[in-house]
């Protein structure tokens, strides 16, 4: 074989590693699209009500609500935006920014703090306020060993962490478990229940919605 055909191959075979997610996420749309379909339609929240987003990465909640938080808004509801992860474990994600075929655990971390940046960026578009974000920067593609083994601390194979790290996170120093994010969850309903930056006495009605 030889050298321009290797070469070849190898480029066909990285193009595929770095676009499986994507491919994956068709086949994602395609295998829920029927059962979506059937879910009945939303209404949007109005005023005097509080509306909780729960994105389990950054971006997220753009591309799942971005127009429902933007009509919530309208409407005088209060939004807030909770990102389970920072989405720390996306290795296609990570060898583009840092133009490595293989990504260390410095690599992940740098794009943790770019996406919660770009989060934060994209919040401010949708005209949400700083306090009502909560990066609670738990491992990606860690949450479903906290359901198997919801005591046991994780260590993040991609960015080599155990604990909550990164600038700007809610519990600064919190161990990878099940038990700190269902603790961390309760103290977010917490705060939407008592913030607001309108000073509302009315009725809260919070929901959560996942992507």
């Amino acid at each position: 074989m030889g050298r321009w055909r290797v070469a070849l191959l190898l480029a066909l075979v990285l193009a595929l590693a770095i676009h499986a997610p994507w491919a994956l996420q068709g086949v994602y749309a395609l295998a829920y699209r029927a059962s979506v379909g059937r879910l009945p339609p939303l209404p949007p929240p109005g005023a005097g009500e509080r509306l909780l987003v729960l994105s389990p990465h950054p971006d997220d909640e753009s591309l799942c609500c971005g127009g429902l938080i933007r009509e919530a808004l309208a409407q005088g509801a209060e939004v807030f935006v909770a990102w389970l992860t920072s989405g720390d474990g996306f290795e296609g994600d990570a060898a583009l920014l840092d133009r490595t075929l293989r990504p260390g655990h410095g690599d992940y971390q740098a794009l943790a703090l770019r996406r919660m940046g770009e989060a934060q960026r994209a919040a401010q578009v949708l005209g949400l306020p700083p306090d009502h974000l909560f990066f609670l920067c738990y491992p990606d593609r860690g949450l479903l060993h906290f359901l198997e083994r919801r005591a046991i601390p994780y260590t993040s194979p991609y960015t080599g962490l155990g604990a909550v790290t990164y600038p700007g996170c809610f519990s600064p120093g919190a161990p990878y478990t099940g038990e700190a994010l269902e603790k961390d969850l309760e103290g977010v309903l917490e705060r939407v229940r008592h913030v607001s930056s309108k000073q509302s006495t009315q009725q809260t009605n919070t929901t959560g919605y996942t992507t």
